[in-house]
C-alpha cells in the first residue's frame, strides 16, 4: 500500500473526528524568552510527528500565559501578552497550519494585576461572596468594573486578539467569552470561562465563577455537535457554596470541560446527575522554567485529544522525561491511549451513585478534620486499644445519682474530681446512648468547636482536662452562636478557681468511689484463702478505681501486685495531662519522702506532734515559750 492510499485510508477512518491539543501553565518569564522557546521547540518538534499522522484541528490553552502578572515585562501586562502571542501562538500555529483563529484561551491566576483592586474593598466583596446567590449578584452587578480591575489587561487583549478574525463568531464578555466554529463539518461552541475574578490573595479560599456564567453566558453554545468549557480552575477548586451547582450545570450544557492550574494532569467523566455526564481534562503544565524538574509529578507535557462526538475520547499524555524530547506517556496505558467511551444510561447511573457516594465519603472525613480535636462519643468509645473502656464499668448509688441528673438535667455542667476516680468513664456511660455527643480531651480545641458548632449541631459537647479558662472559653464561643447543646466539663484540680462555673458542679471524693472500689474487689473472685489479697488492693488502691484496677490486673496476669509502670501511673494520678514546671515537681518529690499524718477523730495528735518538732516549727525557745506562741491556733 503507497503512501496515497495510506492516507486515504485514514482519512476514511477519521471522518467525523477531531483532534486537540491541549496545554496550560506556560508561565513566561520576560528575562528567560530563550528558555521559553527551547522548551516551546520540543513541543512543536513532537507535534510535528503528531500532526502528520492526523492533523490537530484546534489548540486550546487553558491559562497562565504568563508568570506572576507580568514577572520580567516590570509588570506590564500587555507587553507581555504581546509576547506570548509572538513567542508561542504564531510559530505554534505555524507549524501546525493553522490559523491563529483555531488558538482558543482563557486567563489564569497569573495573567491578572493583583495590585489592580483597592484592597480596601476586598473585604466587603469577599463578604457577598459567601453564597451561590451572592456570586451570581457580584457577576452581574452595575459596578462590577470597579472591583475586578486586575483582568482589564488580559480581557483588553482577548478582544483585540479575537475581534480580527472573520473565519469564526467571537462574543465578548466580561467574564464568560464564546467562540463558535465549524471544523470539518463538526459544528463547535467553546466558552472561555473566566475563574480568576476573584484571584488576590489568599487565592486557596477566593476562587469563584458565577453559576450564570453558564445559565445565561453560554447560549451560543447550544445546538453545538461539541460544546467545550475553557477554563483555568478545576472545579474542585472552586467555593463550596457553588461547586455543586456549576458541576450540575457543566453537565447539561458542556461535553469537554478542560483546566489547568493543578499541575496534575488527569482526566474523568463527571455525573452530578443520574442521566447526564461530562468529560473533565486536566493539564499537567508546559512551564517554560520547567525542563529540569526531576520529580515526575512536575515533568512538562501536553495532551492530544481525538474526539469523535457521542461515542468516545482518546486521550494521549506527551512528557518530557529527560529534559529534551516530549515522549508519550505509556506508564497507564501501554500503547498510550486512554480511551474513554461515552457511557450510555445505565453507565452514567452507576457512575453518578459511584461518585456520589465517594462525595459523602469525602465530606464525611473533611467534616472530620474540621472539627478535630472533637469526635463522636461513640467513635471515641470504640477507638482500638482504649484502656478507659478494658473492663465493665462499675457503679454505685452516689455516682448512679450524679449519672442519672447528668443525664436527664439541662444546663452545663463541670464534674471534678482527682486523676483515677473514673470520671471520664463515668461521663461515657452517662452520655453514650444518647445522639449528637461529641468528645474532646484537647486543650487546643477551640476551633474544632467553631466547626462543629457550625456544621454539626451537637446536643452535648464534652471537654475533658478542661480548665476554667478554657470552660470560659467554650461557653462563650457556644453562646455566640446560640447553640443549645449542653456544655460538659472535666477536670481534676479542686481549686476554688477551677470549681467556679455558670452550670452545676458535681465533685467526686473517695467516699463516692469506695463502694465502687469494693465492688470491684468482689468481681475479682480473689479465692478465699487469698482474702489478705483483697485487703491489700483495698488499702494500696485508696478508694481510687484506677489503682483498683490496676492492681486486679496485676494479681490476675502476675499473681502479685506488682503494677506496671508505676512512674507513670503514679505520675497520671499527681499531675493529670498537665504539664508541671520543675520547682512543682520538686515538691511533689519531697513529700512523696515523707507519710501524711492524716486526720483522725480530730486534730490534736497532728497538733501535738508540730508542736513538739524542732525541725518543722524553727523556733529555738523552750517547749513553754513555743506552746505560747502557738495557742491561738489550737
Amino acid at each position: 500500500m503507497d503512501m496515497c492510499q495510506q492516507r486515504l485510508k485514514l482519512q476514511l477512518i477519521n471522518i467525523n473526528l477531531m483532534r486537540i491539543l491541549h496545554f496550560s501553565d506556560f508561565h513566561l518569564d520576560g528575562k528567560h524568552i530563550d528558555e521559553s522557546k527551547f522548551v516551546l521547540d520540543y513541543v512543536m518538534e513532537a507535534l510535528a510527528e503528531i500532526n502528520e499522522e492526523q492533523k490537530i484541528d484546534l489548540v486550546l490553552f487553558s491559562g497562565d500565559m504568563l508568570v506572576q502578572g507580568g514577572l520580567g515585562f516590570d509588570n506590564d501586562l500587555k507587553q507581555g501578552f504581546e509576547k506570548f502571542h509572538e513567542v508561542v501562538i504564531t510559530p505554534l500555529m505555524q507549524s501546525l497550519g493553522l490559523p491563529e483563529s483555531r488558538f482558543v484561551f482563557t486567563p489564569g491566576n497569573h495573567d491578572i494585576d493583583r495590585n489592580a483592586d483597592h484592597k480596601r474593598f476586598e473585604m466587603s466583596v469577599e463578604s457577598d461572596a459567601q453564597s451561590l446567590k451572592g456570586i451570581i449578584e457580584l457577576v452581574t452587578a452595575k459596578d462590577v468594573d470597579s472591583f475586578t480591575h486586575r483582568i482589564d489587561a488580559f480581557k483588553a487583549f482577548e478582544n483585540e486578539y479575537y475581534s480580527q478574525f472573520t473565519d469564526l463568531s467571537y462574543k465578548y464578555g466580561r467574564f464568560t467569552s464564546t467562540f463558535e466554529m465549524d471544523i470539518d463539518g463538526i459544528s463547535v461552541g467553546i466558552a472561555s470561562l473566566n475563574s480568576v475574578w476573584r484571584c488576590g490573595e489568599d487565592d486557596a479560599h477566593k476562587i469563584a465563577l458565577g453559576l450564570n456564567q453558564i445559565t445565561e453566558q453560554c447560549k451560543p453554545l447550544q445546538g453545538k455537535q461539541l460544546r467545550i468549557a475553557l477554563t483555568h480552575y478545576p472545579i474542585s477548586f472552586l467555593k463550596e457554596v457553588e461547586r455543586v451547582d456549576v458541576t450540575q450545570k457543566c453537565a447539561e450544557n458542556f461535553d469537554l470541560f478542560f483546566c489547568g492550574h493543578s499541575h496534575r494532569g488527569y482526566t474523568n467523566f463527571q455525573a452530578p446527575y443520574k442521566n447526564e455526564v461530562f468529560f473533565e481534562i486536566n493539564a499537567s503544565g508546559t512551564l517554560a522554567g520547567n525542563i529540569y524538574k526531576e520529580h515526575a509529578e512536575y515533568k512538562n507535557s501536553f495532551q492530544i485529544i481525538d474526539c469523535e462526538p457521542g461515542v468516545k475520547y482518546v486521550v494521549q499524555t506527551y512528557r518530557q522525561p529527560n529534559y529534551q524530547k516530549f515522549e508519550l506517556d505509556r506508564c497507564e496505558f501501554p500503547d498510550g491511549k486512554n480511551e474513554k467511551f461515552i457511557p450510555d444510561a445505565a453507565g452514567i447511573l452507576k457512575l453518578y451513585e459511584a461518585q456520589q457516594a465517594e462525595a459523602a465519603n469525602k465530606k464525611k472525613e473533611l467534616l472530620k478534620l474540621s472539627i478535630e480535636p472533637f469526635e463522636k462519643l461513640q467513635d471515641f468509645m470504640n477507638r482500638p486499644g482504649n484502656a478507659l473502656m478494658e473492663s465493665a464499668f462499675i457503679s454505685c448509688v452516689n455516682i448512679d445519682k450524679i449519672m442519672d441528673e447528668l443525664c436527664n438535667g439541662s444546663g452545663n455542667c463541670r464534674l471534678m474530681a482527682l486523676s483515677g476516680m473514673g470520671k471520664t468513664r463515668m461521663i461515657i456511660e452517662t452520655f453514650k446512648q444518647k445522639k449528637g455527643v461529641f468528645y474532646s480531651n484537647a486543650a487546643d480545641c477551640l476551633r474544632g468547636l467553631v466547626s462543629l458548632l457550625k456544621n454539626v449541631h451537637p446536643s452535648v459537647v464534652i471537654i475533658d482536662n478542661c480548665n476554667s479558662s478554657l470552660m470560659y472559653e467554650a461557653e462563650k464561643i457556644m453562646n455566640e452562636f446560640g447553640s443549645q447543646a449542653r456544655l460538659i466539663t472535666i477536670y481534676n484540680v479542686l481549686t476554688p478557681e477551677e470549681k467556679a462555673t455558670g452550670g452545676k458542679l458535681y465533685e467526686l471524693d473517695y467516699s463516692s468511689t469506695e463502694e465502687i472500689v469494693d465492688k470491684m474487689i468482689e468481681a475479682a473472685n480473689i479465692p478465699k484463702h487469698e482474702q489478705q489479697i483483697a485487703q491489700v488492693i483495698k488499702d494500696r488502691s485508696g478508694s481510687i478505681p484506677y489503682m483498683a484496677i490496676l492492681l486486679i490486673k496485676a494479681y490476675r496476669t502476675k499473681g502479685s501486685l506488682e503494677i506496671e509502670n508505676q512512674n507513670l501511673v503514679l505520675s497520671t494520678i499527681l499531675k493529670g495531662d498537665k504539664t508541671l514546671d520543675e520547682q512543682t515537681m520538686d515538691a511533689l518529690r519531697t513529700i512523696s519522702l515523707f507519710d501524711p499524718l492524716g486526720k483522725d477523730n480530730g486534730v490534736g495528735d497532728e497538733y501535738e506532734y508540730v508542736t513538739h518538732s524542732y525541725m518543722i516549727h524553727h523556733i529555738k525557745q523552750q517547749q513553754n515559750v513555743v506552746d505560747t506562741e502557738f495557742k491561738d491556733v489550737w
